[in-house]
């Protein structure tokens, strides 16, 4: 993932803040409906009911504990894992709070407090539409997610669990318990578990569009060549200075790698060699293939490496032929991620019989959060291929990596023994894949 300038990170805070006030409407909405809330602020309803019972006053109200309970979540996350937290973790976790003391006196100024019962599942429909809007802003804002959301995304990635699955279970742990403590699970939180995930899913293509004009970021896009070729020049300093965790990913790709004098590497999407600095630097008798669409990126690299056992390729790797049980290793690193699982499971075949029976492929990428975040960029990418009018059997530059386990099952559907996780920063992981 790409640094952001100064003045990118405040225009995405103030979107996410413009999205956290939309979805805390929401939220009001859903409490003040009485009809059972979305399952985090059942919890965080039991947990102030509680609370406000042995600290009666005003001292203590539903936004406080909102905010004190993600201050708690922030804390643990940060001895878990760090780089799960952004500026927009902590936007939300100040800010979450206030918002909904704010709507809940206003609303309350305005509402009757006997409303009919037509009039509360009124508020509850419009509550999970309105909460599915401003997530959905806070989401493409890109600034970083809510902590209460983040639970579980880290459980996800650090167990290798389905996040849909995951999510059901965090959900059904916040509600059990808020409710055991004396929040209101009702027909509400049924409605807000069934209606705000498909509300939300036609919400984000709308919302991803709407910011990307905003922040200028809808371009045309560029056949993939064509894109890498053109931005040779000061390709290694973008590399190392605006993607995230670059100067740890690259070191530890390479010592992955074999060591053993005379291994030979076959390196998919080589570029400029980043990754080859540091494996030469470990193994400079290595035999190396690198294969890359770019004549640009693979002139630098024989410019810079130019006294080592290497053979470049210009094409793409999924034309170009590997041969049999060639290669000791293959390594990609930051290449793989504009493609789909049906594209990569052929390549995958093809690169398995390319490595010899004690072979293995180490893959450095960035993935997808979620299957939505996977099917949502899967999607805007079509919208414009539609809309430049692209021919098909084309690759243009557009980002859509996959889920980590979808990257897994294309590779085992490819005939590897075993994929494992060795070390992930934030969206970035490399995996193992054995033959």
């Amino acid at each position: 993932m790409e640094k952001r300038g100064i003045k990118e990170w405040i225009l995405r805070s103030l979107i996410l803040v413009i999205g956290l006030i939309i979805a805390h409407f929401g939220v009001t909405l859903f409490l003040l409906s009485n009809l059972g809330a979305d399952p985090f602020n059942v919890f965080v309803q039991g947990l102030f009911r509680i609370l406000s019972s042995v600290m009666p006053g005003s001292l203590i109200t539903h936004g406080r504990t909102h905010m004190a309970v993600c201050l708690i979540i922030i804390f643990i996350l940060l001895f878990v894992d760090r780089s799960y937290t952004k500026i927009g973790t902590v936007i939300c976790m100040v800010c979450g709070g206030p918002i909904i003391d704010f709507f809940t006196w206003l609303l309350g100024l305005l509402l009757s407090s006997e409303l009919a019962l037509w009039s509360r599942i009124l508020m509850l429909v419009l509550g999970c539409v309105i909460l599915a809007y401003g997530m959905t802003i806070v989401i493409k804002s890109d600034a970083g997610t809510g902590p209460n959301d983040l639970v579980a995304v880290v459980i996800s990635d650090k167990t290798k669990k389905k996040f849909g699955i995951i999510r059901l279970v965090v959900d059904g742990v916040f509600a059990t318990i808020g409710f055991a403590l004396g929040g209101v699970l009702g027909a509400g939180t049924i409605v807000c578990i069934a209606l705000v995930g498909p509300v939300a899913g036609v919400f984000l293509p709308i919302n991803e569009r709407m910011i990307n004009k905003i922040l200028k970021k809808e371009k045309k896009l560029e056949k993939m060549g064509d894109f890498f070729d053109s931005r040779t020049q000061g390709y290694e300093e973008h590399q190392l200075n605006t993607i995230d965790f670059a100067k740890e990913f690259y070191p530890f790709t390479a010592g992955c790698l074999p060591k053993e004098s005379g291994t030979r590497i076959l390196d998919l999407g080589c570029g400029t060699g980043l990754e080859l600095d540091e494996f030469y630097a470990l193994n400079p008798n290595a035999k190396v293939t690198g294969i890359d669409l770019a004549a640009g990126m693979l002139q630098e690299l024989k410019r810079k490496i130019n006294d080592k056992d290497i053979t470049l390729i210009l094409g793409s790797y999924f034309e170009v032929p590997f041969g049999e049980a060639q290669f000791d290793a293959a390594v990609s690193v930051e290449s793989l991620h504009h493609f789909t699982k049906e594209e990569k499971i052929p390549l995958y075949v093809k690169l398995k019989a390319a490595l010899k029976s004690d072979g293995y492929f180490i893959l450095t990428d960035y993935f997808a959060m979620s299957d939505e975040e996977e099917s949502t960029r899967r999607q805007e990418l079509l919208r414009l291929r539609k809309e430049q009018n692209l021919a098909d059997g084309e690759f243009y530059h557009y980002d859509t990596p996959l889920t980590v386990e979808h990257e897994k099952e294309a590779l085992l559907a490819a005939g590897f023994s075993t994929v494992e996780v060795l070390k992930n920063w934030g969206h970035t992981y490399t995996l193992k894949a054995t033959v």
